[in-house]
């Protein structure tokens, strides 16, 4: 459901996996997200003009809220000659993998931001463990593989993200990169797209902060150690993958 309507099919299969269709039709649900929801997110959608000026002023980057709803205004920054990208605004569109876009969609749409200088990002959400929120992996994988992806997080996940490691294991199970590309999504990438926030750290190079784990070469998941600073935090050749944790 946006501003611009309702998909009616999918609101009835979202009342449905809910448990709530015999508590709300699909009239009434709509018409509850239009009298809730919509006016804040209204507003929030007006505010990102307002974030990039803040950005460009302060010279940070700007990480926006990017899926079907929110396209319009994330492309109008990306071509904006006064406060968009062509300004020297350093655009970051976050969770590009939302499934309110269609696996085509998020390609195309990362494809053509990163064409005009944004970086895109990716998120875990639940969609290798819980699925509360997010029913399945397949943007985040497709994209990838499509090699339009340039960092990836966790976000919300309804309280229960998926670890970043997972995702890099499936990725690598999935064939859809090699395993240094798979490693620099989580910690490289992020560190040249991001040095305000950690200079010291996210590469492995001298005169950076020593803080290191190892995996187990089987299932990257799993963690077998911890360095920080470069002291051994923990040993531990038992761990258990963090398959487990992610669908608890």
């Amino acid at each position: 459901l946006t501003a611009a309507g309702a998909d009616r099919p999918a609101v009835k299969r979202a009342l449905q996996r809910l448990g709530l269709e015999d508590r709300l039709d699909v009239d009434q649900a709509i018409e509850l997200v239009r009298q809730t929801v919509l006016p804040a997110y209204r507003r929030a959608l007006a505010a990102f003009p307002e974030a990039a000026e803040a950005a460009l002023r302060w010279g940070l980057p700007l990480i926006v809220h990017n899926s079907a709803p929110s396209r319009q205004v994330v492309a109008e920054l990306s071509e904006d000659p006064r406060i968009g990208i062509p300004a020297g605004l350093r655009l970051i569109a976050g969770h590009s993998n939302h499934d309110t876009f269609t696996v085509e969609e998020a390609i195309n749409f990362a494809r053509w931001l990163r064409e005009r200088g944004a970086l895109i990002d990716v998120s875990t959400f639940d969609a290798f463990g819980r699925r509360h929120t997010t029913d399945s992996p397949a943007h985040l994988l497709a994209m990838v593989r499509e090699g339009v992806v340039d960092t990836l997080s966790t976000d919300y996940g309804g309280g229960a993200p998926d670890p970043m490691l997972v995702a890099i294991r499936e990725l690598l199970v999935a064939g859809c990169c090699s395993l240094p590309q798979a490693v620099a999504l989580a910690t490289g990438n992020v560190a040249r797209a991001l040095p305000e926030l950690a200079r010291e750290r996210g590469l492995i190079r001298r005169g950076a902060v020593a803080d290191l784990i190892w995996v187990d070469a089987g299932d990257v998941a799993c963690v077998r150690g911890v360095i920080i600073g470069g002291t051994v935090i923990r040993m531990n050749p038992d761990a258990a993958s963090t398959r487990n944790a992610a669908e608890v």
